[in-house]
């Protein structure tokens, strides 16, 4: 801490939070999303924009295949609608596939959604799903723990995903293939002892 002189970075990434209306949250504050703080790897801070309310304990996941199948989808958007009465909020990682579909079903029923990112919030990955930012900054938001300085690599959405596992009481995984990325959401879940559901492909 007492060698760090790179000051200009931390200007810049303020002057970026300020003139983007971010909020930044430290562990150590009382807002910090509680269950996220019983992880063991869980983020120093964590920066949002959007309506999130970080006090509510109703946080779900879904996640699931980038190439999902009409029955997954299905599944998807009739769950979360059988959900709706118990008031939860959806995190997802904004992907392909059963991510960006449970964002969309949960904006569809009037749910707050949350979309945790594995990059700085000042990009959209991918970019198709730009026109989907709006709706999602009115029913919840965005929440990343990385700067907008920060590279843009793979290993950033492993990391991200340990955030949409610990942030939750309950990850459900969606037509996940053996090697599927979102098997990683699962690892973290159950290393934070935390309820996994599943379902697989279609049996028939």
């Amino acid at each position: 801490i007492k060698e760090f002189k790179n000051f200009e970075i931390v200007d810049k990434e303020l002057n970026f939070i300020k003139e983007n209306n971010i909020n930044v949250t430290l562990f150590c504050d009382e807002h910090f999303p509680e269950e996220l703080k019983h992880g063991y790897d869980a983020p120093f801070m964590i920066f949002s924009k959007g309506f999130i309310d970080f006090t509510t304990q109703k946080f779900i996941s879904i996640v699931g295949t980038r190439n999902m199948t009409s029955y997954g989808m299905g599944f998807v958007k009739e769950l979360i609608q059988a959900l709706k009465s118990y008031h939860p909020t959806i995190v997802s990682g904004y992907a392909y596939g059963i991510d960006i579909c449970a964002h969309i079903a949960a904006i569809e029923n009037n749910l707050p959604t949350v979309a945790v990112l594995g990059h700085g919030l000042n990009q959209t990955y991918p970019k198709t799903h730009i026109k989907y930012n709006e709706s999602m900054m009115e029913n919840g938001g965005f929440v990343s723990e990385f700067w907008s300085s920060d590279n843009f690599n793979k290993e950033n959405f492993i990391k991200r995903n340990r955030i949409v596992a610990g942030i939750s009481k309950a990850t459900i995984v969606i037509e996940s293939a053996l090697k599927g990325g979102s098997l990683s959401t699962v690892k973290f879940a159950n290393d934070y002892n935390k309820e996994v559901f599943a379902l697989p492909g279609r049996t028939s």
